[in-house]
């Protein structure tokens, strides 16, 4: 992973990916795949450490058991969310992936066919072919539920891996 910050980062970037470049300026959160040198190449506004293979460090031996806890144990940090989570019937929103029918903005709404709202995107992106995807949290899943997006693009709910 390469981060560029400073004023001649633009410049740097549209030496590397060429004019096809189209995420400078976009908002924190919003990606572009670009190819460089026969080599897909992720460009993004903001952090990059959540991409495939650009996690959180850790010693291979111990990486199973980095979030992992002992739910018996006396106190530990998040015990109460985590008690209401497993005696209340599970989580109110999880992760979704989005195909869009075009382009939008990370914040933007996720809405039902109601005009009823079920959750925000978080990011988006632009796939080699010109698709735009998107992810982002929900109140409930539907594999393959068509919803609308704040602005004029709808989106169909995909399955996590799709992307």
């Amino acid at each position: 992973m390469l981060t560029l910050v400073g004023p001649e980062a633009e410049v740097v970037l549209r030496e590397v990916a060429g004019d096809s470049l189209t995420v400078l300026g976009q908002p924190y959160g919003t990606h572009q795949l670009v190819g460089f040198k026969g080599a897909p190449l992720v460009v993004a506004m903001g952090c990059g450490l959540h991409f495939p293979g650009y996690t959180l460090i850790v010693d291979e031996a111990q990486a199973g058991e980095l979030f992992g806890l002992l739910a018996s144990k006396g106190c530990y940090i998040g015990q109460e969310t985590l008690s209401k989570l497993t005696n209340l019937n599970g989580v109110k929103q999880q992760l979704v992936s989005l195909t869009l029918s075009g382009p939008v903005e990370p914040g933007c709404d996720i809405e039902s066919d109601e005009g009823v709202r079920l959750g925000r995107v978080t990011s988006v992106a632009t796939t080699p072919d010109g698709q735009h995807v998107a992810l982002g949290f929900m109140k409930c899943k539907s594999k393959g539920q068509q919803v609308e997006l704040a602005g004029s693009a709808s989106g169909l709910l995909t399955d996590l891996t799709a992307l």
